[in-house]
């Protein structure tokens, strides 16, 4: 739909403009994925084994050798998309159509910090991609949506250390030096390069200054460079600059989750028999039985009946002739009718589904664990750790990076415009034999 000729603040080029002047999001873990806008529709994913290698000698006047001895994997991946909205009201949009007057200066201002804000939460998910990516790839599930994401950054299994240390890390007597030494020679031995840096998080940065071992280490007139203290912080240990890595995500979940379950009670259903589920006011669909078919069968295509209908206010997980029943917005206290036709008996659980007694929690989570440490080598001869490459995705005018447009509500929606902030691209690493994950302390 049209924006109205007389928003011209709100026009889908001015906005992403505004969108792009606060792509100066500081990201810390984003220096191990330096970003790019790419002209194509997909992620091509180059994952190379090996190290940087060196040029041949040859005789002059005589072509040279081709090829590499190193190992190329290149494989096109969807992007992974991020949008979201804002509303804007009638009262902003007013002042917006009064140039020159101190209303429409508010106006401009509103926008201006709601783009802002939009722009770095979709900058946030990007970040947290590159830290999944960073501890092995990308497995999430979206609480909002339900749409996950899986993506596998191909670090060897030999380079994510999972078993804990003798002695942990939290321990002040633990042998973190001899830890990270040995850390570091697998990526020498595998990725034959230099490890350059250390990401942990501040908590895990106070226990390695108190660490005996880093103490003993200290930066000295004979030993400079290897463990090194800036304004009483921690900043090098074993020669690796350290990376802290703090930020945090939230989400919201019910105290307890409502769930309702259906059960198919016929063992087997008699061929031709209609079983048809109503959901909130929604059908899933009629299924027919057909001869043969068992109480599992069934309760499996109903799942398959309900979560292949996006109307439906539910997502179905199915256990032998039981479907369970989730809500998909669980931030909503709402209730969930549901009625059956056929050979179908109603056990529900928490009738009707809402958000039970207790209300939203609000979970807050690390991007990176307190209990892990993740080494690398930010780039070699000139070749980064990994990328970020944005692509087309949704952009309104085919380009890649970040975009912005704006739509008039419609009705039965209060008046008032629709602002959309997205982006589609993918962080991943180009070597990924040049990290090492590790577990040093109980979770």
């Amino acid at each position: 739909m049209p924006v109205p000729a007389d928003i011209q603040t709100l026009d889908s080029v001015v906005l992403t403009e505004l969108a792009q002047t606060f792509e100066n999001y500081q990201s810390n873990v984003g220096i191990f994925f330096p970003s790019r806008n790419v002209p194509v529709k997909k992620v091509e994913i180059e994952k190379v084994y090996g190290g940087a290698g060196m040029a041949s000698i040859v005789d002059p006047n005589k072509p040279d050798v081709l090829g590499e001895n190193r190992t190329v994997e290149k494989t096109a991946k969807e992007p992974i998309y991020g949008r979201e909205t804002f509303h804007v009201a009638t009262d902003t949009l007013n002042n917006l159509r009064q140039p020159g007057t101190l209303n429409e200066r508010y106006g401009r201002q509103y926008i201006a910090d709601e783009t802002k804000r939009y722009v770095a939460r979709n900058d946030l998910l990007f970040d947290f991609l590159r830290c999944q990516m960073l501890q092995g790839g990308v497995n999430y599930t979206d609480p909002r949506t339900q749409k996950t994401v899986s993506v596998d950054a191909g670090i060897p299994a030999s380079h994510i250390l999972t078993n804990l240390p003798a002695k942990q890390w939290n321990d002040p007597d633990a042998p973190v030096v001899d830890d990270i030494e040995a850390m570091k020679q697998v990526i020498r031995d595998d990725g034959k390069v230099q490890p350059t840096h250390i990401m942990m998080t501040s908590t895990m940065r106070g226990y390695l200054s108190k660490n005996k071992q880093v103490l003993a280490r200290g930066e000295s007139a004979r030993d400079t460079g290897f463990v090194v203290y800036a304004d009483g912080e921690l900043t090098k240990i074993c020669g690796l600059t350290i990376v802290i890595q703090d930020t945090v995500y939230e989400a919201l979940t019910p105290a307890v989750m409502p769930t309702a379950t259906l059960t198919v009670t016929q063992a087997s259903p008699a061929e031709g028999n209609n079983i048809e589920l109503t959901i909130g006011g929604v059908k899933s669909g009629t299924y027919t039985a057909v001869a043969g078919d068992t109480a599992a069968k069934v309760a499996a295509n109903l799942a398959n009946f309900i979560n292949g209908n996006p109307a439906m206010p539910v997502v179905a997980t199915v256990a032998a002739a039981v479907i369970t029943l989730t809500p998909k917005d669980h931030l909503k206290n709402q209730s969930i009718v549901l009625t059956a036709t056929g050979n179908i008996t109603q056990t529900i659980t928490g009738s009707p589904l809402n958000v039970a007694t207790g209300g939203l929690v609000k979970t807050v989570t690390k991007l990176l664990p307190d209990h892990k440490v993740v080494l690398a080598c930010l780039e070699f001869a000139g070749e980064p750790l990994g990328r970020t490459d944005f692509v087309i995705g949704e952009h309104p005018e085919g380009k890649p990076g970040i975009w912005s447009r704006a739509v008039d509500s419609v009705p039965p929606n209060p008046p008032g415009a629709y602002v959309q902030v997205g982006r589609a691209g993918m962080p991943y690493l180009r070597h990924p034999d040049w990290v090492v994950v590790r577990t040093v302390m109980s979770a």
